[in-house]
């Protein structure tokens, strides 16, 4: 089973969707990743800060209806990322917890990074790699984070891509960020907009092999975790959570349950196991 839970959805606001020619370069992108053995994909809608949200019914653009050729071979799940500048526009994440798989936030400033790492309730923390980091990443503020379990997310596009300045500004950044997280919760996505931008694994631990990384890392648990994570956090009471065609009974009541502990309980190791065993 191999995972990347970060390929665009090519739209870049709620108020333009995609055209049919983008469409197409996507369900290219994705039939590139099958051929390389990728079986779980989340497509991303990045929000910018300055976006207004829609009525719940209009929250979660991603039309999976559209990649209906994958269907049975492929597991899709639905994840937005939030541009943050400034703590007021945490707000939003609220809003949009219930509508998608996976929530994470791409901070800006150092503002956004205080905020994300310390106070909101979500998935992943991503950056911009082709440009500066936002601040000084220091370990105290990521460690934060880390210990709630958020996960750091490295997008290996912006290596392949870009030359010159662009791929040394990734380098330096994924670094300072290994640095800060002293190696842990890092996963590795491929931040896709194109099947150009797509590589097998054996690439991507190549990457990671240069980036310093144990040979040990298990990108595969940690990208496994963000799945099981994001979908037991969004619900309240028991009931059946469906990811992709995995089904998982949680037999607790959410409501009293912090997802610490579900995290490191029998609950969330039983349905790791199956997540990885693909049935």
């Amino acid at each position: 089973m191999l995972i990347d839970l970060n390929v665009q959805w090519p739209q870049r606001n709620y108020a333009t969707p995609p055209t049919p020619q983008e469409i197409i370069k996507l369900k290219n992108t994705i039939s590139t990743l099958e051929e390389l053995g990728y079986t779980h994909i989340a497509l991303n809608f990045t929000v910018n800060h300055k976006d207004k949200i829609p009525s719940n019914q209009q929250i979660n653009p991603i039309n999976f209806d559209l990649l209906k050729e994958f269907q049975g071979r492929i597991k899709f799940f639905s994840r937005v990322t939030i541009i943050i500048d400034e703590p007021s526009q945490g707000q939003s994440i609220s809003k949009l917890q219930n509508g998608f798989d996976i929530i994470s936030v791409l901070p800006i400033s150092e503002k956004g990074v205080l905020l994300a790492c310390n106070s909101l309730d979500i998935d992943i923390i991503t950056f911009q790699y082709d440009k500066r980091l936002p601040c000084f990443l220091k370990q105290k503020t990521i460690g934060a984070a880390v210990k709630k379990g958020i996960k750091f997310e490295i997008t290996y596009s912006n290596f392949i891509k870009d030359q010159g300045n662009s791929r040394a500004q990734f380098i330096n950044n994924s670094l300072n960020l290994i640095r800060a997280s002293r190696n842990q919760n890092i996963i590795v996505s491929s931040g896709a907009t194109s099947s150009l931008e797509i590589r097998n694994f054996p690439d991507v631990l190549n990457l990671l092999d240069l980036l310093g990384f144990k040979k040990n890392y298990n990108l595969i648990d940690k990208a496994s975790k963000v799945l099981l994570s994001g979908r037991l956090r969004n619900k309240s009471y028991k009931q059946t959570i469906m990811i992709g065609e995995d089904a998982i009974e949680d037999e607790a009541n959410l409501n009293k349950r912090n997802i610490k502990d579900i995290n490191g309980g029998d609950v969330f190791k039983q349905h790791l196991k199956k997540l990885k065993s693909g049935k």
